[in-house]
């Protein structure tokens, strides 16, 4: 992990925007690897710059341009993210454990392998993408579980048809449309996804905990919906697609 200046970096970026902008004197931003951990990079433009394997946890990203950037294995656990530019971005494998990611635009990016864990992903545009929405999510799951807790084993994502873990049964209860998206982009992504656009005024669920913890969780979340839901909506598991 390498270590770059506040002046090296206002140095790179001016060399980048030429590159951008076509100038023979440009270079392209090569940030590969670099520990960004808690830098303030407000609205700063990295469009199409090269982050692979960076560390920004904890960085200060709001409203930064990082459209067509390479952020691939990069580890933005709890960045602030908030209105920034990600389209047609490569995320492929990055970690936004606790990431808030509020009014960012993630048209056209690549979401393979990604980690929402804990995201706030409200107000987030997929736009282009068909996400499956699912009404009462976790009303949903706890029904399908039914009496046999054993259903939900979050040490994998699918067992057999009949048993998953969180994400997995999100993505099952979403029928084709959430299978075609978890071929696209993952079963953690895609399950986030899922989860993102079906409550959209709560954080994505941790995926990674135990059966016990998850069931609690999901029975928990289950009865807080239930208070906010209609009469006339209660009951109504069917799935949608949402295409933003």
């Amino acid at each position: 992990m390498r270590h770059i200046s506040r002046q090296t970096l206002t140095n790179l970026l001016t060399l980048h925007q030429k590159w951008l902008q076509g100038e023979e004197d440009g270079t392209y931003a090569d940030l590969r690897g670099a520990d960004f951990k808690e830098t303030d990079l407000k609205e700063t433009d990295l469009m199409r710059a090269n982050l692979m394997g960076a560390n920004l946890m904890g960085a200060n990203l709001m409203g930064a341009n990082l459209m067509g950037a390479n952020l691939s294995n990069t580890n933005l656990r709890n960045t602030n993210l908030i209105g920034a530019n990600l389209r047609n971005a490569n995320l492929g494998g990055a970690d936004f454990m606790d990431a808030n990611l509020r009014n960012t635009d993630l048209t056209g990016a690549d979401l393979k392998d990604a980690d929402f864990t804990r995201a706030d992903l409200t107000g987030a545009v997929f736009r282009g993408a068909e996400i499956p929405i699912i009404p009462q999510i976790d009303a949903a799951i706890l029904a399908a579980i039914g009496e046999k807790p054993n259903t939900l084993r979050m040490n994998t994502w699918h067992t057999c048809h009949t048993t998953h873990c969180r994400a997995g049964w999100a993505i099952t209860l979403a029928g084709e449309a959430g299978a075609a998206l978890e071929a696209a982009v993952g079963p953690a992504a895609a399950g986030a996804l899922i989860y993102a656009v079906s409550r959209p005024d709560m954080p994505v669920p941790n995926f990674y905990t135990t059966n016990k913890k998850a069931f609690a969780d999901i029975a928990a979340c289950a009865a807080a919906a239930s208070i906010k839901c209609t009469t006339r909506d209660k009951g109504d598991y069917r799935a949608s697609s949402l295409i933003i």
